[in-house]
């Protein structure tokens, strides 16, 4: 496990040239020289500006801090499912433990078009036109 920004940056640098991507899941906690959090902004400004792998995560707030893709969990079904399990416990009687988990089957794809045209990669029409679209990096 990677605990200072430093290695975090040895890492990404090691990765090329020996991954196909980068997938970006809890990049929040490096530590500075100081021992201080780096900022997640931090952290993913430093990706977009020195890292040439194509990276996704699981958050839409990451595609709109510069990470190139996601397909974001559904807030909406997550909502949907936990009421579900809510009723079946206080409405239905049913023993938490005997609720079964569920992944969300559907989620919102999101293409940040500025990190694919720092990457030099041209998404097709078609995967534009059924994913939001960030157009910008945030600095």
């Amino acid at each position: 496990m990677l605990e200072t920004f430093e290695e975090y940056k040895k890492t990404i640098k090691d990765c090329e040239g020996k991954a196909d991507a980068l997938g970006m899941l809890g990049v929040f906690e490096f530590k500075d020289e100081n021992g201080t959090n780096v900022p997640l902004e931090q952290v993913q400004r430093w990706t977009v500006e020195n890292s040439r792998l194509p990276d996704f995560a699981f958050w839409r707030d990451r595609v709109d801090k510069g990470t190139l893709c996601a397909v974001t969990v559904s807030g909406l079904a997550q909502g949907k499912a936990a009421g579900k399990i809510a009723r079946s416990i206080l409405v239905e009687g049913h023993n938490p433990a005997s609720c079964p988990m569920k992944a969300t089957e559907k989620g919102v794809p999101i293409v940040n078009l500025a990190r694919a045209r720092r990457l030099n990669l041209n998404p097709k029409s078609s995967t534009l036109l059924t994913a939001r679209v960030v157009t910008e990096l945030p600095w």
